[in-house]
């Protein structure tokens, strides 16, 4: 009985997984990053990992961000 649940609950895992993945695999991903400057090396650094990703992916990366870190108004917009 044990095993016959533990089967069924595999069986449903898999199913869920292979259906999610097609859904997943068949729409385009937008993703907006919002960096705090973008003359800082570390937020260089995110950029460059977000676009790879987004190129691994196929995700659309929208970079935005102030020129300095002391635009405050920069990084609300």
């Amino acid at each position: 009985m044990k095993e016959c649940v533990k089967l069924r609950i595999l069986l449903s895992i898999g199913l869920i997984m292979l259906f999610s993945q097609s859904y997943a695999a068949s729409q385009k991903f937008t993703v907006l990053v919002c960096a705090k400057t973008l003359a800082s090396s570390f937020w260089l650094t995110v950029r460059a990992g977000a676009y790879a990703a987004g190129k691994e992916y196929g995700a659309e990366i929208i970079w935005k961000g102030p020129a300095v870190e002391t635009d405050i108004a920069g990084q609300i917009s």
